[in-house]
């Protein structure tokens, strides 16, 4: 169905302007002033996650061979609690 737009005594039948083919693109996000809430401290870290994996207790930290092994492996690119980095002997 075209549209019908009259100016003045001329009836104009689909004018460019006002065809959605002719509109251009929205860009970007509208909401960008209207940030979303980030609530950082519900995810469990990587270190958390482990814990719970191997049903540690934090009394258990420092005897777990298999946290350990863990830390030793991660200890550079995932959070590990300070003190049982100095309680191991490794560098932080």
């Amino acid at each position: 169905m075209a549209a019908k737009v009259q100016v003045g005594r001329i009836l104009i039948e689909d004018p460019p302007l006002l065809s959605g083919a002719h509109m251009a693109k929205r860009r970007g996000n509208p909401n960008w002033c209207n940030p979303q809430p980030f609530d950082s401290l519900a995810m469990p870290s990587a270190f958390e996650q482990t814990v719970k994996i191997f049903k540690l207790s934090p009394e258990q930290y420092v005897d777990s061979a298999a946290l350990k092994e863990w830390v030793l492996a991660n200890k550079h690119n995932k959070f590990v609690p300070e003190q049982l980095l100095e309680a191991w002997g490794f560098d932080g």
